[in-house]
């Protein structure tokens, strides 16, 4: 394969690459849509070895880095258990009714009567690292297309929607993630895709750079005269 169809090829694919970076809900609203966006804020009380942050700009990632049990709180009032993780693994509950209401990442799913009723049913989704990634309906926007109260699509500026929080437990101690959901969506397309514009751009210079020295390389090797081979391989007997 000759260098220009090499390099061909490898510009397609850091294109590819680049535009598989780009969020699947571009232009679309609600989950999976860079119109929101939420910030974890605090986890109280401070200094427990809990980390939080969201994925893809619509999922809890929750990890317990302790050794004592973390408890991932439900939808109702009292503390639900909806998820564990410690050091056996991490486990849902699917006889809760958060269970059922994260069934569908866009609305809350149908959660059944007796749901919750009788004894936890532990299914264990992970045995490490103790960490949990969900769509937690308290954190990104469930209105879909229908925009937030207050919110002004002509405005490029970031647009708070709501407070959040999801509650857990960390041995007997409560624990509460706080979190800021925004709205984002009369950013401007540089601010919304701009990150991902650099990246590509970063690796095309940084192939560029790999290209010219593979060049140079390939000009500075000594070559041979044909003719000498003769006299070489003699000389090597």
């Amino acid at each position: 394969m000759d260098m220009s169809r090499s390099v061909a090829i490898t510009v397609a694919t850091v294109a590819a690459a680049v535009l598989l970076a780009l969020p699947l809900g571009a232009g679309a609203h609600g989950v999976g849509s860079k119109d929101y966006t939420t910030t974890i804020d605090s986890i109280e009380p401070k200094g427990l070895p809990i980390e939080a942050r969201m994925v893809g700009g619509d999922q809890l990632r929750i990890e317990n880095v302790g050794d004592e049990e973390l408890t991932v709180c439900g939808y109702l009032s009292e503390c639900e258990p909806y998820a564990r993780l410690g050091p056996e693994g991490v486990f849902v509950n699917e006889n809760s009714a958060a269970y059922y209401a994260n069934l569908d990442a866009v609305q809350y799913g149908e959660v059944p009567d007796d749901a919750g009723k009788g004894p936890a049913k532990w299914v264990r989704v992970r045995r490490e690292p103790a960490f949990f990634q969900y769509h937690d309906h308290r954190v990104h926007w469930m209105g879909g297309a229908t925009l937030p109260p207050g919110v002004d699509k002509s405005s490029s500026d970031r647009q708070k929607v709501t407070d959040a929080k999801v509650d857990l437990r960390y041995g007997d101690t409560p624990v509460t993630i706080r979190a800021t959901l925004y709205y984002v969506g009369g950013a401007s397309f540089i601010d919304r895709y701009g990150e991902y514009i650099l990246t590509g751009v970063a690796l095309l210079l940084m192939l560029l750079v790999f290209v010219r020295d593979a060049r140079r390389r390939r000009r500075a090797r000594p070559k041979v005269d044909v003719a000498e081979l003769p006299q070489l391989q003699g000389a090597i007997d």
